[in-house]
């Protein structure tokens, strides 16, 4: 039986894959990026809060790093990372996964000689019950 945070990380992974297909490579890791021969995205859940909600029930706040790799910097990562802000603001339940979500900051990282960011790590906050159902919309 998989945990919510899997569950959350799988929805995010296949909305990540469907929409940014430009990224070859999308994993989903426990923690830190993945790095590979070609352009790679890592989704990778790095902590869970918990608390309560208005209505008395227990709810998880996750923070994911997705990072977007590119070896040898030359595909304008940072094009890649406003698209992927874009995905996530226009679809914030993460396809009924969650209750909300938003990008909380976005860097990037220059390999040394050249002039185009190579890595983008984006924080990512998604706010979810811990019921393992979909949501509905509304």
């Amino acid at each position: 039986m998989m945990s919510r945070r899997e569950e959350v990380s799988d929805a995010l992974l296949e909305l990540l894959k469907e929409e940014i297909p430009e990224v070859a490579d999308w994993k989903s890791a426990a923690t830190g990026a993945k790095r590979g021969k070609e352009i790679s995205g890592t989704i990778s859940c790095d902590k869970i809060k918990f608390g309560l909600d208005a209505k008395g029930e227990r709810e998880a706040t996750a923070t994911y790093s997705i990072y977007v790799l590119d070896p040898a910097s030359i595909t304008g990562v940072d094009t890649i990372a406003d698209r992927i802000d874009a995905v996530l603001t226009a679809n914030p339940n993460i396809n009924r996964w969650a209750t909300d979500s938003r990008v909380k900051e976005i860097l990037f990282g220059v390999a040394q000689g050249r002039e185009t960011a190579g890595l983008a790590l984006i924080t990512l906050e998604v706010k979810f019950d811990l019921i393992p159902t979909i949501y509905e919309e509304g």
